[in-house]
């Protein structure tokens, strides 16, 4: 469509200077009370006083048509240019046109130019409509970003005598320039500057890249590349450049080697210096790798001539697979037919990276495939026919497939009995409606995210274009209508390899079930896996080397951030959780890792669930008749999303925004050194370029559905309702909650009455690298007591600081206090109370400097300040969510967010204390006491189920009701006595009853937020980076408008400028 539309234009343009054609008349239709009018009008004709108002028009590509808003033309201009085609009328509005003129271009160009006949005159068009707008530019001016005009684009320039335009292909005159002297124009122009021909411009700096266009149009994206960087597959590019490069720009001293087959297999085209548009060699049909050298480069070497070679009939050309080839990655309809020679074997797997079920082929002489393969193919080897795996059944009967239609076409083929948790963009190929047939006592399951995640819905019938389905799907199941229960339907056993998320790019993550191998990643996914999901039982194995080599390291559990892992994993395995014994064993056996064939395993799916559940977009509306059923995800995380690409590792990603030039990839090794040869799987830097007008700035979704507060009652009702039930069940609760609570204070009590253990069995670890050179500090003031911790005052180098100290010195709490100050020194965050160091000539006095805050902690504050500024509080509810995110990434739960474990200064703001397993021995606080945690604990704590860093952002919530009513939480609840509610007594009414704290007067946003914080189910509260984004929104708008609850508050706290 974009190339059709583009080259319409240019046949305008070309039409236009090749002079006026005598025949030339603009039609119109013209709607009067008496009906319509048919008026032809020639350049120079013009209606004073238009009756009535236009309908239809036609404007021929050589006249422009002017309209004025007033009679006897005065009033605003409006002009209409050339049509796309020779016949076509565009509807316009023009009830407020009073009169209206034909003009050729050379009138209407000196109509704009008034009296300032040196100006260069601009004529701007959008897309698929007849407005011009022409701007006037003097001499000297420019335009640096082109996109910026969006909608308006380029058409052409209009060039007074002596002057020159300078014309590039990149934004900010950056480039070589293109010079016009005369009216001129050119595709894939992003800016441009006017000069006078006597003068000298700068040379630009020479380009160090090559850029693709995806398009002529300014604000077409652009993909720029430097030497050494290569693209082994085209597949995830496929969002931005579905239909390929429209030109490539390579500059002086570099080469691109574009392949027709994946992997830089195969023959090449060389493109040298210079531009070249609308090469047929980058089309997607003809482009499946690409590379960039230097123009002093050996070229690659092509394949040797006595390797045998599968010959591939591809959609416009035939290819020679050499034997050994192997295409991790490859799109549907890669092949249609084989030529196959004695002695080798072609393995089609029908999942990426040689994975799921596959089929062997033989001694093939040019047949076609069968569809089912054809659309089915995901990834492709060339063995000996003695290394090929054993044969698996595959049937190709259309009975055992599901099939989509795209426009009555057959698209792809979803096998009876598969869970395919991936499917990416590229392999649907459209974006139009989709049909499906499915057999009876079927079901298709399509979930809107990836792993069965999302919104899912259920289809057992045929399925006809015009019902909207699902198209958007990422992952899909199909089961026979005896296995579609509940559990069937969601459930997963795979392991989740996540990339960044990035609109502009197609990134599938990668699957992995058990026993499941990568060898040997390629780019981009080798160098950004962000994050896993680990079903509960498996365990995934990383490598910074291909071919399980290098260093080793291993998740069993949910990672939201790999740290420096998510550049140097180069192959993965996923393996039962029971026989996983280290990575010293898989070291010991990687040679048979490595000689490992493909196994022929089931492809269905089975009920372990996963992790991983993004909030789901509205699935769409399917048409009348057809109620499709709505399945009910299963409770699982939140993941962060929409992370940056620039540095996937450092805390800034997840929350920055894309900007205009994307970073996909580094050029750094594990080893640290960086590469510059074509065949690393490793590339360089490799930059997406999306025009400033054009690009999306992708945030984390900040909109929170408003989530009202439970009501409570503890009055008997009147109704005639059962109540045994409920009753019962809250007495379960209750009795749980007790059991809950003696726990705690079992483990307390047994740890008071444990005797003291022999010093010479503790651990030290490195604690002497954050000794200080002193003795113990004196201890000036008691701030804080707990069990077996106290907090004093003390200065060190006349500064106050905190001193934490053992009260009962034991080898097991010395221990842990050892510990914990060992994970204290791992967190340096500007939103963490910080560690100074460590002090103690014995055992017995040793003691843990921190940072000293101030005004104590946010619980005391709120008790003694009565009025707070919204502002100030705001600042204070950042600060902590920043000091989440940083827990967070650091794969840490804080366990204990509440009031009394967030420290204000007056200077340095809003802190949250961490203090590893002993948080709440530091404060004094136990899980039983008047202000004990379990007001602040989310239900799953509570319930003892498993958890995950939402238990944060529960508690995070429980806070914010705390900055709203300056009370405890719950504190305005009684019984039926009258009497405050007991800590067991609240537990029971969040698990049962839903019940969360009140919030008094407060912003409605604030409220709302503070109960999505709190929500029930954990995947609906938001992720840390959602609260900074909100917060942080929040407080610019109070900011701005300069309000805030309590302008005349003499104790307003002045918080960390965020």
């Amino acid at each position: 469509m974009a190339a059709t539309t583009m080259g319409l234009l240019v046949l305008c343009v070309l039409v236009l200077f090749a002079g006026p054609i005598a025949a030339d008349v603009v039609d119109l239709v013209i709607s009067t009370n008496s009906g319509r009018v048919t008026r032809s009008l020639s350049a120079n004709e013009s209606i004073e006083r238009l009756e009535g108002t236009i309908a239809f028009m036609s404007v021929p590509p050589t006249l422009v048509l002017v309209t004025y808003s007033g009679s006897s033309f005065s009033g605003q201009l409006v002009f209409v240019s050339c049509t796309y085609t020779d016949n076509h009328r565009h509807a316009l509005s023009t009830a407020s046109t009073g009169s209206l003129v034909v003009l050729t271009y050379n009138e209407t160009y000196a109509l704009v130019r008034e009296n300032n006949p040196t100006d260069v005159i601009v004529e701007y068009t959008q897309l698929m409509s007849p407005l011009t707008w022409f701007d006037r530019i003097s001499v000297g001016q420019g335009v640096r970003i082109l996109a910026d005009m969006l909608p308006w684009m380029l058409t052409s320039m209009d060039i007074p005598s002596g002057a020159d335009v300078d014309a590039y292909r990149h934004e900010n005159f950056e480039g070589p320039a293109i010079s016009w002297s005369k009216t001129s124009t050119s595709a894939f122009l992003k800016s441009f500057r006017t000069r006078w021909q006597n003068e000298t411009m700068p040379e630009p700096k020479p380009l160090d890249h090559v850029t693709l266009y995806s398009g002529g149009y300014a604000s077409n994206a652009t993909l720029s590349m430097t030497a050494g960087q290569a693209v082994p597959t085209t597949s995830f590019l496929w969002q931005t450049f579905q239909f390929g490069f429209f030109g490539v720009e390579v500059p002086q001293g570099l080469v691109l080697l574009s392949y027709l087959q994946p992997s830089f297999d195969g023959p090449y085209t060389i493109f040298r210096r210079g531009f070249h548009s609308y090469p047929p060699q980058l089309i997607p049909s003809r482009l499946n790798s690409f590379l960039v050298l230097h123009e002093t480069d050996p070229l690659p070497a092509q394949t040797p001539t006595n390797v045998p070679e599968v010959v591939c009939q591809m959609e416009l050309d035939t290819i020679s697979i050499p034997l050994g080839s192997s295409y991790p990655y490859i799109k549907p309809e890669f092949c249609s037919t084989l030529k196959i020679p004695p002695g080798l074997t072609v393995i089609l797997f029908d999942r990426p990276w040689f994975l799921g079920g596959y089929s062997l082929w033989t001694q093939v002489d040019g047949e076609k495939l069968p569809w089912v393969w054809i659309s089915r193919m995901r990834s492709l080897r060339v063995v000996k026919h003695e290394e090929a795996p054993p044969s698996m059944p595959y049937s190709v009967h259309d009975d055992d497939y599901v099939k989509s239609f795209v426009w009555k076409f057959a698209s792809m083929m979803f096998k009876i009995g598969e869970a395919v948790p991936g499917v990416g963009e590229y392999e649907k190929r459209s974006k139009t409606p989709i049909a499906f047939t499915i057999p009876p006592g079927i079901v298709l399951v399509l979930c809107s995210d990836f792993n069965f995640e999302g919104s899912c819905m259920s289809y057992n019938r045929s399925v006809a274009d015009d019902e909207e389905l699902l198209a958007t799907y990422k992952s899909y199941k199909v089961l026979r209508s005896n296995e579609s229960s509940q559990d069937n339907l969601t459930s997963t056993d795979f392991v989740g390899c996540y990339p960044p998320a990035n609109p502009y790019l197609s990134w599938t993550p990668i699957f992995l079930q058990a026993n499941d191998t990568i060898d040997e990643l390629i780019y981009p996914w080798d160098q950004n896996i962000l994050r896993f999901t680990v079903p509960r039982g498996l365990v995934v194995v990383a490598f910074s080397g291909s071919h399980f080599q290098g260093e080793c390291f291993a998740w069993m559990t949910d990672a939201n951030d790999i740290g420096e892992w998510n550049r140097k994993i180069r192959s993965l395995m996923v393996l039962p959780a029971s026989n996983w014994s280290g990575c010293e064993l898989v070291r010991r056996e990687d040679n048979m890792i490595h000689r490992r064939k493909p196994t022929a395993m089931a492809i269905a799916a089975s009920s372990m669930p996963t992790i991983t559940t993004p909030i789901p977009p509205s699935a769409p509306t399917p048409a009348a008749g057809f109620k499709p059923r709505e399945i009910q995800p299963e409770a699982r995380p939140t993941p962060s999303t929409s992370l940056s690409f620039e540095s996937s590792n450092s805390t800034k990603d997840e929350r920055s925004q894309f900007d205009k030039q994307v970073i996909i990839s580094s050029s750094t090794h594990s080893d640290g050194n960086a590469t510059s040869s074509w065949t690393t799987s490793a590339p360089p830097e490799l930059t997406l370029s999306i025009p400033s007008s054009s690009r999306t700035e992708t945030k984390q979704d900040a909109s929170f559905s408003t989530t009202q507060a439970p009501s409570m009652s503890l009055q008997p009702a009147s109704n005639g309702f059962d109540y045994l039930p409920l009753a019962i069940a809250c007495c379960c609760g209750l009795a749980l909650v007790a059991i809950f609570v003696t726990r705690c204070r079992l483990l307390r009590q047994s740890k008071a009455l444990k005797t003291p253990h022999d010093f010479s069995s503790i651990s030290w670890r490195d604690l002497d690298l954050w000794r200080l050179d002193i003795p113990p500090l004196p201890l000036t003031h008691r701030l804080a007591t707990g069990a077996t911790g106290l907090i004093y005052l003390s200065k060190l180098n006349g500064q106050s600081v905190a001193i934490k100290t053992l009260a009962d010195p034991t080898s097991t709490n010395i221990q842990a206090f050892v510990d914990e100050i060992m994970y204290a020194t791992q967190l340096q965050n500007p939103f963490i109370v910080s560690l100074i160091g460590v002090a103690w000539t014995t055992a017995t006095d040793l003691q843990c400097v921190m940072e000293y805050m101030n005004l104590g902690d946010l619980r005391s504050y709120l008790s003694s300040v009565k009025s707070i500024a919204w502002e100030s509080k705001v600042a204070c509810a950042l600060s902590v969510a920043e000091g989440l995110f940083y827990l967070h990434v650091q794969q840490c739960i804080h366990r204990d967010v509440k009031s009394r474990n967030i420290l204000l200064d007056s200077v340095k703001g809003a802190k949250l204390g961490d203090f590893g397993v002993s948080k709440e021995v530091i404060y004094g606080d136990t899980m039983t006491a008047a202000v004990g945690t379990l007001r602040w604990m989310a239900p799953e704590m509570m319930l003892f189920q498993p958890y995950s860093s939402a238990v944060d952002i529960f508690s995070f919530g429980v806070v914010l009701s705390e900055m709203s009513t300056h009370e405890m939480p719950y504190a305005d609840l009684v019984d039926s006595s009258g009497q405050s509610l007991s800590e067991e007594a609240i537990a029971g009414c969040v698990i049962h009853d839903k019940l969360r704290p009140s919030f008094g007067k407060c912003p409605p946003w604030f409220k709302t937020l503070g109960l999505k914080c709190m929500s029930e189910v954990p995947q609906d509260r938001p992720t840390a980076v959602q609260l900074i984004f909100e917060l942080k929104s929040q407080l610019q708008q109070l900011r701005r408008r300069g309000l805030s609850e309590s302008r005349s508050d003499t104790h307003r706290v002045e918080m960390r400028n965020t």
